[in-house]
């Protein structure tokens, strides 16, 4: 990217489509939502680069819900903490006769990688996947709030 002698937004290369990638588009708050059910998520960087997987995947699994499109669409991981500090994992000891046996420590729990919001490259409509669960979402204005996206069933 170049940037403009007079102003610090840097000036797209040709063919980037510069509102999905890294700004804010639809004058939303954030780019992606902060926050999934109350749980703060730590976004990565959106994917620019296309693959094969247009040759590969049928059309109605790339088609976009919102415009139709077919097409790869942006990729971005979000991060979320762990839900305990610690979990119990499975270690294997012996005896001192050799017999094997398994022993439950608690370990360290660390962050995991489980949510995947994929963007329209055409239109810019998000949705997310919870690796979690497999659920699919589909991301509303509402969602893009410093509250972010919280769960749909909250009846008061």
């Amino acid at each position: 990217m170049t940037t403009k002698p007079d102003e610090s937004t840097p000036e797209p290369l040709p063919g980037q489509v510069v509102a999905l990638f890294g700004r804010n588009q639809d004058g939303r708050a954030f780019d992606l939502p902060p926050f999934w059910d109350g749980v703060p998520i730590t976004w990565g960087q959106w994917s620019e680069q296309e693959t094969t997987l247009a040759h590969h995947a049928p059309a109605e699994a790339l088609a976009c819900q919102k415009c139709g499109t077919v097409a790869e669409r942006a990729v971005n991981w979000g991060t979320r903490p762990p839900a305990t500090e610690t979990v119990l994992s499975p270690a294997s000891k012996r005896t001192r006769s050799g017999r094997e046996y398994i022993n439950y420590e608690r370990v360290p729990a660390y962050p995991v990688r489980d949510l995947c919001a994929l963007r329209c490259r055409h239109c810019g409509h998000d949705t997310v996947t919870d690796q979690r669960t497999g659920e699919l979402w589909d991301l509303g204005p509402e969602d893009y709030t410093a509250e972010g996206s919280g769960p749909i069933d909250t009846l008061f």
